[in-house]
């Protein structure tokens, strides 16, 4: 995926998707850093939030 800057012009280099961090085998969801966690992995990890040093 390119990058464009604020004048338009392009960036010759590419976005990796940030890593999966964790999954809930409950209900299947996938989160990033960042992303909010659902209610089974708020509780596992002891926060909404997910981030990267949850990462087992």
């Amino acid at each position: 995926m390119p990058i464009r800057t604020t004048r338009g012009a392009v960036l010759p280099i590419s976005i990796t998707p940030a890593d999966v961090i964790a999954s809930c085998d409950t209900c299947q969801v996938r989160v990033r850093e960042g992303d909010w966690y659902c209610q089974h992995l708020a509780a596992r990890y002891g926060h909404q939030v997910a981030l990267l040093t949850d990462k087992e």
